[in-house]
């Protein structure tokens, strides 16, 4: 029998970026590998809450029995509300909201950023206020082999505009 075998394709990008991926590659990880799973809500538990457009630090207070929707406080907002379990209204504490930094000092910075990835490309970018959509796509576009492969060989020199 063949390989099994994922289609990849990049919405709003050319053809020549699709590829054929196998689906036990080291690129394609499982859920929750690096992460871990913040809708496995406990009470008190520390997320981050959409309201009114804007994205305030939030703590779960309570939850339905059968995990259909989770009760929010968001203290900034003065506010409590109950919220779909996976709503894109919630997520993972400081995703959105800035942490609050104890030290600041560049040193400790960079001491809790050392060490190996645990498989190659496991890496992320610092986020720098609201640079978190900019580093996801750079994350994306430098795992994705083909282009990789395009500026690594000096292919994209053609078509620089002049």
């Amino acid at each position: 029998g063949g390989e099994d075998l994922l289609f990849i394709h990049y919405r709003g990008w050319e053809e020549r970026w699709n590829s054929w991926t196998k689906r036990s590659s080291a690129k394609l990880q499982p859920r929750f590998t690096k992460v871990k799973n913040f809708r496995d809500f406990r009470v008190n538990d520390k997320i981050e809450c959409k309201h009114a457009r804007r994205w305030f630090e939030a703590s779960v207070e309570d939850m339905k029995e059968d995990k259909s929707q989770v009760k929010v406080k968001i203290p900034k907002a003065n506010q409590s509300k109950w919220v779909d379990w996976d709503s894109e209204e919630l997520c993972a504490l400081y995703t959105h909201c800035k942490r609050h930094v104890v030290s600041d000092s560049y040193a400790s910075f960079r001491k809790s950023r050392t060490g190996r990835p645990v498989v190659p490309g496991a890496v992320g970018l610092q986020n720098l206020g609201n640079t978190c959509f900019m580093n996801s796509m750079l994350q994306c576009l430098s795992n994705t082999e083909p282009l990789t492969k395009f500026f690594m060989s000096g292919e994209y020199t053609k078509d620089i505009n002049q």
